[in-house]
């Protein structure tokens, strides 16, 4: 069996470990190759994966909670967002892998596998051609354009709240939710020593965010994987792995 991974992003190299603790043969197809350098953002596995990794306990708080509301019912009218976000059955607390150093491995592991090639849907068909299965982790609407992918630009402004140490004490390696609408920031995250907030105005930069588009994928020998493999926001880097051995084991 031979199976073709679009994408060398995290989930794309996650599903290449997993088909190689399973023996599977394998080729990655990017249109670049995987570098540390593109590695951003304040990221950490749920789970390690199988791999030697660093641990830490990264915990959650909400602030701003009005009495008698839901906060995920609140944080959807303060950001606009879907009912179902991520306040919904928010845990106290996550055991956290660091990211940075779960890449490092995966690059070393992979890289030599990966052969550059800018993905079409022209491609994909190609592709299906001469391999008994793909999976899938770049943007689902290259893949299947009728797919509908939306999503939201996140205002990100460099460092902590004015006043969030009074407000919580600073800690390392924690996510504390604002969802009072009077209040600019909602989100501010301090994980494995990097720091940023989410802001509703303003901002130093912009990331996207994921609105579910709910697809079902047509071609069981298709295998989506990842956040935007799936276009799915709560599909985390460690699904990647763990579906990939459901599937092929």
């Amino acid at each position: 069996m031979r199976v073709a991974i679009l994408g060398s992003g995290a989930a794309g190299l996650l599903s290449a470990q997993a088909l190689t603790d399973l023996g599977i043969d394998h080729d990655i197809y990017d249109k670049h190759m995987p570098t540390m350098s593109k590695v951003k953002g304040l990221h950490y596995l749920h789970d390690n994966c199988g791999l030697p990794l660093d641990w830490v306990t990264v915990h959650n708080y909400v602030l701003g909670v009005k009495e008698g509301e839901l906060p995920h019912m609140q944080y959807s009218n303060k950001l606009g967002i879907p009912e179902n976000n991520s306040l919904v059955d928010l845990p106290a607390f996550n055991t956290g892998y660091d990211f940075r150093q779960a890449m490092e491995i995966l690059i070393g592991n992979h890289a030599d596998k990966v052969r550059l090639l800018d993905i079409t849907q022209e491609v994909v068909v190609y592709l299906l051609e001469d391999y008994d299965y793909i999976i899938s982790t770049v943007p689902l609407n290259i893949v299947y354009p009728e797919a509908d992918c939306k999503m939201l630009q996140q205002r990100v402004k460099k460092g902590r709240p004015e006043g969030i140490d009074k407000l919580i004490g600073l800690n390392t390696n924690q996510v504390i939710y604002n969802i009072d609408e009077q209040i600019d920031w909602y989100r501010y995250s301090n994980i494995l020593g990097n720091e940023w907030t989410e802001v509703v105005h303003g901002g130093d930069f912009t990331i996207p965010k994921i609105i579910d588009a709910n697809f079902y994928c047509p071609d069981n020998r298709m295998l989506l994987q990842g956040r935007y493999g799936k276009w799915d926001r709560k599909f985390l880097a460690h699904h990647s792995y763990y579906e990939t051995i459901g599937r092929f084991e």
